[in-house]
């Protein structure tokens, strides 16, 4: 009862501080540490509640586990554990699944209910961390998060056939069997989202897999931890209209669809990067105000670093 207390207040402090839209975002809260594998085939990642496991198999080979601190059962305790050697990103728990096996077209997803639904329009701001499994000979870059208005389920082992709101940069390389990689992204909402689905939602032939290293098992796996599930309003979380660099800079209209107008001083350098971080233009101005068609990005959110004789500043749009 306590533990349950503890969760309701801090998703109501989500809530009210219009913060992370994911309950339980690092798997710390559950209600027993796992252990007995024999009472949960479905995973121990139900025990973190109010996670679940998409799979309608649960006969254990589509299970995703949970690893804690707590737990006395070898196999699923932290930072060593059946799978490798990992310290949690934050706290004393992680999750983990199968992305990709070398044999058998086999997938498992992680899923939660949001706190509150998406709302229409509305760009969303979105991060995990991975940790490729000390077991794994393959690394598979394909992960991602998809989105929808309702729960969604599978029948057997093989990958859900949706399109992720979100998925991982072809150039975040998913190799690290140390440490955490950071997968992030950002769309705008339909609306009505309510559901968070985590995995590798390619097929086999459409995943890009690597070969890490002959030390893990002789099935081919790729098995990753997760921790720290975050999805924010990328208004509140990033500050698009961030006046306090400088009042002589600003951008219109917020959001786009088309034509970004930029006004600068007139002797100043524009980088354009996605929420990655990833360049994607650099203007110089000959005026006060440079018209820019990003009418050919993808929808997201962008940041606009301006440079200029007296320093940078940074503001961020939206595209429709």
């Amino acid at each position: 009862m306590k533990k349950i207390t503890i969760l309701c207040l801090i998703l109501n402090s989500s809530i009210l501080f219009g913060q992370n839209l994911v309950p339980n975002p690092s798997f710390e809260y559950h209600t027993r540490c796992p252990f007995d594998t024999t009472s949960f085939p479905s995973g121990f990642l139900l025990l973190a509640y109010p996670w679940q496991n998409p799979s309608t198999v649960g006969n254990g080979d589509s299970s995703p586990d949970l690893f804690d601190t707590c737990s006395t059962n070898v196999g699923f305790s932290v930072p060593n554990n059946a799978w490798g050697n990992e310290y949690p990103h934050t706290g004393n728990a992680y999750s983990g699944i199968y992305c990709y096996y070398k044999w058998i077209l086999s997938r498992e997803y992680i899923q939660v209910q949001l706190i509150d639904s998406l709302q229409k329009k509305t760009p969303y701001c979105v991060e995990f961390y991975v940790s490729l499994a000390d077991v794994s000979t393959y690394a598979a870059n394909n992960i991602g998060a998809y989105f929808s208005v309702d729960a969604i389920s599978m029948t057997g082992y093989s990958n859900l056939p949706y399109i992720p709101q979100v998925i991982n940069s072809n150039n975040n390389l998913l190799i690290n069997k140390h440490g955490w990689k950071k997968v992030s992204g950002s769309f705008i909402a339909n609306g009505g989202e309510k559901y968070i689905t985590i995995g590798n939602f390619n097929d086999d032939p459409s995943t890009d897999t690597i070969f890490v290293d002959s030390t893990g098992w002789d099935g081919g796996i790729a098995y990753y931890y997760i921790d720290d599930v975050s999805i924010m309003d990328c208004r509140d979380t990033t500050g698009i209209e961030n006046y306090q660099n400088s009042s002589t800079i600003n951008i219109y209209p917020n959001p786009t669809s088309d034509i970004l107008t930029i006004v600068t001083p007139i002797q100043s350098t524009i980088q354009i990067s996605n929420i990655q971080g990833q360049l994607i233009k650099t203007l110089i101005t000959t005026g006060t105000k440079t018209n820019n068609d990003v009418s050919s990005l993808p929808s997201g959110v962008y940041i606009v670093e301006v440079k200029t004789d007296k320093g940078v500043a940074v503001k961020k749009f939206v595209k429709e």
